[in-house]
């Protein structure tokens, strides 16, 4: 907990520099420290994505980004100390006292072993490929996971620290604490509202944050464009920026494009910067889709080129149909012979925790229009029937609850402000006390396995566990032709653990029926795939 401590400390100092110097450079407005701290993450992200392009993400990297730190410090140094004095003035001394617990809470489960799952089947491996190659021509062929490749974990690369003893996959948690000033400072603006019920859900972001997972940015980002829109807020900028990134980070949310479109018809000024950034941002993805896969629109199979090492259409069809069953069925059973009704139908019945999430999120959309601030907020009212859009676009691709849980977590919010309007309760203190309560029983009990399993340990106060809960995996190395690989011999087939490179699950290959091979003698120069002889 303590060295993670300081590992946010130096994630705060390169996103506070690099985030004023983003404003500067896109003429952003500097009202608010938290999104400063969130413009110096996506200027991270965009570094690093460049130079995955030409380098391996490790040491030379990350010196040349102190170096772009250092360079900032000299010119923006008048800009960065009052950056500084802004946040400690922007605490109350009780509010400092609620973000210095809420950061040990956060800081002692990012400590813990990471128990999301595909952190063990592409999160690592695709970090780890990052930092010892870079962008590597058809690495979905070792890995199909990996042709999702997210610009989250090129982030996380470059200050993964794989150079040291320790590495760290907690940057997470990190951005979860932005978060949380972000709401402080929203507080201090407009005072006891509804948003200020939104502390209650801290503990869903927290199942998020033990490895990292791109839900996270993508539920912290969309919390705040809600909250702007609906307060109507002037930067218009800023909102399409956050707008892009999210896409940029996860296709997913792309429907939440038409937040951008209704802010650009009534700001048609802003038409060239919405242009530049998409065109920026969008060339990027385009590029590393073209890299990693062949595809250059990748999820989506059309517009396919003729590059060696492109992924076969059986393997990323069946890729697409296995993303599809994972949002209708826990046992992933093919779900392409069903009609769309039949579909939602097994979705309805799911068990455990998703039965919760599927059919409490059918409730609130017919609940919140009742509701006085649907009735009363226009903004609102346009907000909830782009999310109501977006459900639908969910429920037709692959409805899993971590894709509709920001708008679960807003509907609930309005909810229970709604409810405590009527009861007239208002005792604040009271919200933040069940709030820490709940945060600090998942501290200590993994609530996502739905098991009653201790998680904590004395040794996390000092040093964070391990990026994999597999710590002793005995790998196989194994060979196809050309190919050289580890073998995890996991039960799982997509599991590979913190194997070193090239590291897939043999029985992975047989049931995509293909197998990679090196379109040279060096790994950085990639892999094309060929059929099994069956």
């Amino acid at each position: 907990m303590l060295i993670l401590l300081v590992y946010w400390f130096i994630l705060f100092l390169f996103a506070s520099l690099s985030g004023i110097a983003f404003q500067n450079l896109c003429g952003l407005s500097k009202s608010n420290s938290s999104f400063t701290l969130l413009f110096g993450i996506i200027f991270q992200t965009l570094f690093l994505s460049f130079c995955a392009f030409f380098f391996n993400i490790n040491t030379e990297v990350f010196i040349l980004n102190c170096a772009f730190q250092i360079a900032f410090v000299l010119k923006y140094k008048s800009e960065f100390l009052f950056f500084l004095k802004s946040i400690f003035k922007s605490f109350s001394r009780k509010q400092f006292y609620l973000f210095f617990g809420l950061t040990l809470l956060l800081a002692l489960k990012s400590a813990q072993t990471p128990t999301i799952f595909d952190n063990e089947s592409y999160y690592i491996q695709t970090i780890k490929w990052l930092n010892e190659y870079g962008f590597v021509k058809g690495v979905a062929n070792v890995h199909p996971f990996l042709a999702q490749f997210s610009f989250w974990h090129v982030l996380q690369s470059g200050f993964s620290f794989s150079f040291l003893p320790i590495n760290f996959n907690d940057i997470n948690g990190f951005i979860v604490l932005i978060g949380i000033l972000y709401f402080i400072e929203n507080y201090n603006k407009t005072g006891f509202n509804w948003t200020f019920f939104g502390i209650l859900f801290l503990i869903f972001y927290y199942q998020f944050i033990d490895a990292p997972s791109p839900d996270l940015p993508i539920l912290i980002f969309s919390v705040i464009i809600f909250n702007e829109f609906i307060q109507e807020t002037k930067d218009v900028k800023t909102i399409f920026i956050f707008i892009i990134y999210m896409i940029f980070l996860k296709v997913t949310i792309a429907p939440i494009l038409l937040l951008a479109i209704i802010y650009l018809f009534r700001n048609q000024k802003t038409v060239p910067f919405f242009g530049f950034i998409s065109l920026f941002f969008g060339t990027i993805w385009i590029a590393k889709n073209l890299i990693i896969t062949g595809y250059p629109l990748f999820p989506l199979s059309f517009l396919e080129t003729n590059f060696d090492w492109k992924m076969s259409n059986n393997v990323l069809n069946k890729l697409a149909q296995i993303t599809v069953d994972a949002g209708y069925a826990e046992n992933l059973l093919e779900t392409k012979n069903l009609t769309l009704l039949e579909k939602i139908k097994l979705w309805i019945n799911l068990e455990g925790i998703n039965s919760i999430f599927n059919k409490g999120i059918l409730l609130l959309f017919l609940v919140v229009p009742f509701t006085k601030f649907f009735k009363q907020t226009s903004k609102f009212r346009i907000l909830y029937f782009i999310l109501l859009f977006h459900f639908i676009f969910l429920l037709v691709i692959s409805p899993q609850y971590r894709f509709f849980l920001p708008t679960f977590i807003l509907f609930s919010t309005i909810i229970i402000y709604e409810i405590a309007t009527y009861l007239k309760f208002s005792i604040k203190n009271s919200v933040i006390i069940i709030s820490l309560l709940l945060v600090s029983f998942s501290t200590f009990i993994d609530i996502k396995s739905g098991a009653n399993k201790s998680t904590f340990a004395l040794n996390q106060l000092i040093i964070p566990e391990s990026i994999t809960k597999y710590k002793i995996n005995n790998f196989e190395a194994k060979k196809i032709e050309n190919f050289y690989y580890n073998d995890p011999k996991l039960p799982n087939l997509y599991e590979t653990s913190n194997g070193n490179l090239p590291c897939v699950n043999e029985k992975l290959f047989h049931y995509y029926n293909y197998f990679p091979q090196q379109r040279t003698n060096q790994l950085k120069d990639g892999f094309y795939a060929k059929e099994l002889k069956q």
